[in-house]
């Protein structure tokens, strides 16, 4: 998303250098206002003295800082690998222009809600969003059905506070496009399987009619042997008993000691 920092003038300007920048984790990036360049570090090590590139003075230690923002940078600043990758990504960016980015990016997240308002969904209106990025509410009845349906046809996308979040860069194409609609698309809901249905609270109650003075622990799974009493039970306590029935106390596998009477 275009940011010109000059119009703005911000105190400080912090990004992560992956995810929209394509550049490693564990590298990132401020823009420290003049103003603020004077500040005390944040942490106190070496590098971050003065003259401290200086490998042959490093026994002069000195107190005073770097001069700009490099006073702000974290220990062990030096990644090898990792630099030269951030480095290559940001030169990416910058051939492609953000501009650019932001104007195809734009007219992909138009035409994903577009796709969801003809679904009966409700996306984020184009004015309350930027252009990379769209959130499209979702029942909450229809989200985890929905997630699947992503994930089946190689679509994964978060649910954040109630709203699907799509995040296309341009490595998307129209094939993605075309597999998200078909996902998005209202399915039925699904039956419980066998397990839910068997462990269900209605099929849990069912089965302790039918069965009086048994224990529910050993009517939910009979074909395990599960400890006696109540265990399998989050409250520990037995629904039908109105009892604690905690399992008993296993025996101690180690072999008993035999005590030795000395005369």
């Amino acid at each position: 998303m275009p940011l010109d920092v000059t119009a703005l003038r911000p105190d400080f300007v912090i990004a992560v250098g992956y995810k929209w920048l394509l550049g490693p984790f564990g590298l990132g990036y401020m823009d420290v206002a003049e103003q603020h360049r004077q500040g005390q570090a944040l942490e106190q090590n070496w590098i971050l003295r003065a003259d401290s590139e200086d490998f042959a003075r490093l026994v002069d230690y000195r107190d005073e800082l770097q001069a700009g923002a490099r006073r702000y940078d974290v220990g062990q600043r030096t990644n090898f690998e990792l630099t030269p990758m951030a480095i290559a990504a940001l030169e990416q960016i910058l051939d492609w222009g953000v501009q650019r980015i932001a104007a195809t990016l734009s007219q992909r997240t138009s035409r994903i809600a577009a796709r969801a308002r003809e679904l009966g969904l409700a996306p984020l209106p184009d004015e309350q969003r930027g252009p990379h990025m769209l959130g499209i509410d979702l029942p909450e009845a229809a989200r985890s059905s929905t997630l699947d349906a992503l994930a089946e046809n190689s679509c994964y996308a978060a649910i954040r506070s109630g709203s699907l979040r799509i995040a296309p860069h341009l490595h998307i194409t129209d094939r993605d496009l075309e597999s998200l609609s078909r996902a998005s698309e209202p399915r039925p809901p699904r039956e419980p399987s066998d397990r839910r249905r068997r462990f269900s609270g209605a099929a849990v109650r069912a089965q302790i009619s039918r069965s009086p003075g048994r224990c529910p622990a050993a009517v939910w799974e009979p074909e395990r042997s599960a400890p006696r009493g109540c265990c399998r039970l989050p409250t520990g306590r037995c629904p039908r008993h109105k009892s604690s029935m905690r399992p008993r106390p296993r025996p101690d596998p180690r072999p008993a000691r035999r005590q030795v009477r000395r005369r």
